[in-house]
């Protein structure tokens, strides 16, 4: 793990990442933005992840990797990401 950030306002119904700055030896994600829980999310963000690394700390020798994102607005989904060998 690598210096990282996260500051987060919180109100009564709604969230704000003023900043969310993720660090470690294999991947890095940023975020910023609003979400509240009547259901609207105005959130910007960014992932990259080195995966040799990641594949010789895990002893893989055959990796893949599947990212899939749902819009939120139409089906409530969450971000998600699966690895497989």
């Amino acid at each position: 793990m690598h210096p990282s950030y996260i500051d987060l306002e919180v109100k009564a119904q709604q969230v704000q990442v003023q900043r969310f700055d993720l660090n470690t030896s294999i991947a890095h994600m940023t975020a910023a933005g609003m979400f509240d829980l009547a259901g609207s999310v105005d959130m910007q963000y960014a992932f990259t992840a080195d995966l040799v690394t990641w594949q010789s700390l895990v002893d893989m020798t055959a990796l893949a990797v599947r990212c899939r994102r749902r819009d939120r607005s139409a089906a409530r989904g969450q971000p998600s990401m699966g690895v497989a060998r």
